[in-house]
């Protein structure tokens, strides 16, 4: 498969975990962080469903703070962006 096959079924082997094993205050969502010589990526878990009803249903990463202010202004729950638990 390629550099980064692997990681690619295990990331998908650590979704359907998590799908089945729901625990109430822990996100299902996840950032999947792959190393290797030379290079680093950051991906998440975001996936499109489709169940027997027919309409696709879209699975994405809510937004994320990448920067301390960021952050700072996530928190403020005055923002618009507040981070929400």
């Amino acid at each position: 498969m390629g550099i980064g096959g692997s990681s690619l079924i295990l990331s998908m082997v650590i979704q359907k975990t998590i799908e089945k094993n729901p625990v109430l205050g822990i996100s299902p969502h996840a950032h999947i962080c792959l190393v290797y010589r030379g290079f680093v990526g950051v991906n998440t878990n975001d996936e499109k469903i489709y169940p027997q009803t027919g309409e696709m249903i879209e699975f994405r990463m809510p937004k994320v703070a990448t920067t301390w202010n960021e952050f700072v202004s996530m928190a403020d729950c005055h923002s618009p962006n507040c981070a929400v638990c």
